[in-house]
């Protein structure tokens, strides 16, 4: 059995700890690992220009999320998934029925459900 993603911690809702992402993203592109951030509770501090060397390497990663309910006094329900290449998101949470056919999705249209969960 060969793993085939790492989840790495931008800051634990308990703690605050944060991972080595550097060191983390080091070893996911040596051996070809998808590299998640899990950002929800700490992925804010790159707002801040005094801490957000704390993520240094988060760029590093494949996908991120974040949920601004924790730190930025949004609804519960603003939370965010982003991944580097956009066809990924695509990859899992598009759908094409044949009623929608006359929407696919073309470089100069972005058909928004096609990058989310619906």
């Amino acid at each position: 059995m060969k793993p085939f993603a790492v989840i790495a911690k931008a800051g634990t809702t308990n703690t605050g700890s944060i991972d080595p992402l550097n060191e983390i993203a080091d070893l996911c592109e040596k051996y070809n690992i998808w590299l998640h951030v899990d950002g929800a509770y700490g992925a804010s501090i790159l707002a801040s220009s005094k801490y957000k060397s704390l993520l240094s390497g988060i760029s590093r990663s494949d996908s991120i999320t974040w949920d601004a309910h924790k730190w930025l006094m949004q609804t519960y329900s603003c939370s965010v998934v982003l991944a580097k290449e956009n066809q990924q998101l695509r990859n899992c949470f598009s759908t094409h029925p044949e009623y929608l056919k006359d929407t696919e999705t073309n470089e100069e249209h972005i058909n928004y459900w096609d990058l989310a969960l619906n």
